[in-house]
């Protein structure tokens, strides 16, 4: 697996690092997630104000679609053991990412979110060799949420295929993980499987 680096060239401690790329796209998804959010559950109190119909008896799903870029203002840089012959190089990364993220609500008034994120514009170059590694991949999170909000669990599959120039430089990677958010709030994850290898 790879470790992130930053430039110039050394290695920054666990503290010094920015926070992983998706958790910082999904800081930056989460106001659009809280106003979606709102309004898949405001749409069927909307409707039950001017329609008879029980509220709790309708279900509303809202879809938002967003591509935004993988490295905001810190290069992502990657440590791909598998480049140069076993060797391995570091791989600077830039390009977008596209995120869908769809939210129901159920008639129990459970919310169901599911979001697929998939790395088909991320591309990076090896920064001893010059070379064009290109990613591919999606990550899929699936979430359950009750009516009050907590307790609710999410499963994140998410499967890359780091693609190098010639044979033996990919890397492919696949870890699932499952979490749990109790009613206190406290989460719990643990890596289900995780499998990673050269080819």
């Amino acid at each position: 697996m790879g470790e992130a680096r930053r430039r110039p060239g050394g290695y920054a401690g666990a503290a010094d690092l920015p926070p992983p790329r998706e958790e910082t796209a999904m800081r930056r998804l989460l106001p659009a997630l809280a106003l979606t959010a709102l309004l898949a559950l405001a749409a069927p109190a909307t409707l039950g104000a001017t329609n008879p119909r029980s509220v709790g008896a309708e279900a509303s799903t809202v879809t938002v679609s967003e591509s935004f870029p993988i490295n905001y203002d810190e290069p992502i840089i990657l440590f791909v053991p598998c480049a140069l012959g076993g060797a391995g190089e570091e791989v600077e990364f830039g390009g977008d990412v596209h995120t869908v993220f769809h939210l129901t609500t159920d008639a129990a008034g459970g919310v169901h979110v599911s979001h697929l994120t998939n790395y088909q514009g991320v591309a990076g170059v090896g920064l001893t060799s010059g070379e064009t590694y290109r990613l591919a991949g999606a990550a899929r999170t699936a979430e359950t949420h009750g009516p009050g909000g907590l307790p609710f669990e999410f499963t994140t599959t998410n499967s890359r295929r780091l693609v190098g120039p010639g044979t033996g430089n990919d890397l492919r990677l696949h870890v699932v993980t499952h979490s749990t958010v109790s009613a206190s709030g406290e989460v719990v994850t643990f890596v289900q499987r995780v499998d990673a290898d050269c080819g």
